[in-house]
Parts: C-alpha cells; structure tokens; sequence
C-alpha cells in the first residue's frame, strides 16, 4: 500500500469524522445514540430502514423537562473541495417556532421571535465546488435530503412516542428537534452584494466573492412528494400509537404543524462544531416557555430525572 494513502480512504469512509463530530458532543456532557435507523418509503414507493450517522441529545438539566436534540449527518471531503452557498433574504418561516420544532407539544411563548435565527448568518442551497473547476457530486444536497427525509420519521418515533411513553399522571418531556449537517470542508455564502458573472469567473479565491463561516444556518423548503411523504408518515404513526396519542389532547394540533419541516438546519464546519453547540444551547436555554403541566391531564411535579425513570418500559 501506498505511503500515506491508505489514511485519505479511511477518511472518505466518513467514519473519522462522524467519530470526531460523537466524541465532540460527548465530551460536553451530550448523549449520543450513533446510526439512528429509521422507515420511509423508498423511490418505489416500498417502506425501507434509512439511516441518519447519530442523534445528539442535551445534558439533563436539574430543573425543566425541556431538551434540545440535533438529528445530525456528516460529510466528508478532501482539502481540494468547498461548499458555496447562497445567502437568504428573510422571507418565509423565519421565526423560532420553525427553527425549534418542538413535539409532542408546543411551549414557545413567543413563536414569532428569531433571536435564535440571528446568532449566525442564513443562506440557501449550496454547490460543492472543487479549487480545480471540476465539477463535483453535490454532497451537500445529498446531505441535505438525507436530513430531511429522517426529520419526520424520527420526530415521531421520539417525540410522539418515546416522550409520550411515560406512566399516567406524568407530564412528558418536550424536545425541541434540529437537523445538523457537520463537514470538514469549508463554508462560503456568496456575497450579497455580487451581481457580476464576471466577478465570479475572475475570481482567484472563493474569498474574493464569498464569506467563510464557521458555520450557517440554511433554509429548506420541503417538497410536494416530501410533503406528501410526510402526511402518509403521520396518518400512519396516529393509527400506529393512537394509546398514546389520545392520553394528550394537545397533541393532534401540534403533530399536524410537522409536516412541511424541518425549514431549518444547521450546517456546520467540524472545526468550529463545539463552539455552535455551545452557542446554540446557550440561547436555546434562554428562550421562554410554558410549563409542559398545561398540556398535561393531571399531570403531578416532578424533576426530569423522576420522569425519565416513569417512562412505560
């Protein structure tokens, strides 16, 4: 074998980074659940097991029973190649409770704040793009529908099932769920001020037309055959779980408001992965909210902890 080729396959295995991105989470108190399965229907419309590389959890807070969960992908590439994305105009769905898509009920107070929304810049599709010219395979909107197309699935596994798994009397936890994509290549969003083509072509570096992020938040707008995807995925998990679902009326409304998400994921370089975490959790637990009591028939106090060891097993 080669002199040092062997270490450059190892990497494009993806297993690496995916390593890196766990052990990053972990190592500030994150629980982890690595190669998250989930069913969808596949192009032939046949229901098949997908995967997403891992799910990463909040640590457990000493008061609240509210978490934060990031349904992460990750993708590699070699030093040659780049993501260039576009930036967004604020238009549609820019509001927390589109970014924080909270299940099995939701307890924003103010759904309409975007405080999260402004602590990094937002963009809009993307390329992979190579210092060579060559065209590239688009990493990034593979990575992008691999995401979204686990977001629904697991949200309901999760949040409309496992949250909900708890014994009578007991208020279940609420999570709030974000996609994450996690790269080791570098971010660019075009400038907004480009308006030449012939900027772009002269350009000798993406900086001469483009900002590196460490990292973006970027916008997604579901499909119809996602969305038509998503409604089978639901009325399927209202039949499949209808138990549960009728212990919790507040439920039905807040399980309709998942189809057509998630609009927003996380798209972040490895490098720069523990400081969004921080960033985002950090404003996450600052957002105000109503007691998840007001959903609850009955419901009793008690700590997370105590509920958590209340889950039906």
């Amino acid at each position: 074998m080669a002199v040092g080729k062997w270490g450059e396959s190892f990497l494009k295995s993806g297993l690496p980074l995916e390593h890196l991105a766990v052990s990053t989470f972990r190592n500030m108190g994150w629980h982890c659940e690595p190669s998250t399965e989930y069913q969808r229907p596949n192009r032939e419309d046949k229901v098949e097991w997908f995967e997403v590389d891992f799910e990463a959890e909040s640590p457990w807070e000493s008061e609240g029973d509210i978490d934060l969960r990031f349904i992460v992908e990750c993708k590699y590439h070699d030093p040659s190649r780049f993501w260039m994305m576009l930036p967004y105009t604020p238009l549609r769905w820019h509001f927390e409770d589109r970014l924080l898509n909270f299940a099995p009920f939701g307890v924003l107070r103010a759904r309409r704040d975007s405080t999260l929304l402004r602590i990094a810049p937002a963009s809009t599709r993307g390329v992979v793009v190579s210092q060579d010219g060559q065209r590239q395979d688009d990493a990034l909107y593979t990575a992008i529908q691999q995401v979204v197309h686990a977001f629904v699935p697991l949200v309901l596994q999760h949040g409309f099932a496992y949250n909900l798994d708890v014994k009578r009397g007991y208020s279940p936890i609420v999570t709030a769920y974000i996609p994450m994509i996690i790269t080791n290549a570098a971010l660019f969003r075009l400038r907004p001020s480009i308006s030449d083509l012939t900027a772009i072509r002269s350009a000798k570096s993406p900086r001469d037309v483009a900002d590196e992020l460490p990292w973006t938040w970027c916008y997604f707008d579901a499909s119809r055959a996602l969305l038509e995807e998503q409604w089978d995925l639901i009325d399927q998990h209202r039949e499949n779980e209808s138990e549960l679902l009728q212990r919790y009326p507040a439920c039905e409304e807040r399980i309709s408001l998942l189809a057509g998400r998630p609009n927003w994921i996380a798209v972040v370089n490895i490098q720069h992965l523990a400081a969004t975490v921080n960033a985002i959790y950090k404003q996450f637990r600052q957002i105000k909210t109503v007691s998840t009591k007001e959903f609850t028939p009955k419901a009793s106090n008690r700590n997370k902890k105590s509920a958590a060891g209340a889950r039906v097993k």
